[in-house]
């Protein structure tokens, strides 16, 4: 029911939640973290907060409280293919390739459709000089 008291009560995580999407869609990073603090505070175990906090942090820079919060929403959602995926995506940006790599190759495990996956982990091995492992994972 869109007109729930709930999505006004303040002691939930998910109003933040959505408030912190909404204000990162808009623009508005800073507010948009704070939501997003406020919901992993309330619910350490909301994954999504969890992850929205996540690339919010990999997306200014600050990749060493990012892993934190990329590390809890995956512990919650292990089979979460977007997820590992982002996850690498934040860690070859900071040169992270073994750690990207692995991230990749999770998210291949539990979705080996995911086509984004495949071709960032067939450019991956191909800089590292790693061709014959390349081949499997197809790039447009």
């Amino acid at each position: 029911d869109v007109c729930s008291s709930d999505l006004l009560r303040a002691d939930l995580p998910e109003p933040h939640g959505n408030l912190g999407v909404m204000l990162a869609s808009g623009g508005d990073a800073a507010r948009a973290e704070a939501e997003f603090r406020e919901a992993v505070r309330l619910q350490p175990e909301y994954a999504d907060a969890q992850s929205n906090l996540a690339k919010l942090l990999a997306g200014k820079g600050d990749l060493q409280e990012a892993r934190r919060h990329f590390g809890a929403a995956i512990r919650l959602r292990p089979q979460d293919a977007r997820l590992r995926y982002e996850y690498a995506v934040a860690l070859g940006s900071a040169r992270l390739y073994d750690e990207a790599r692995v991230q990749l190759e999770g998210a291949l495990a539990a979705d080996a459709g995911l086509v984004e996956a495949q071709e960032v982990l067939a450019k991956l091995l191909l800089a590292q000089g790693r061709a014959a492992e390349a081949l499997p994972h197809p790039f447009y």
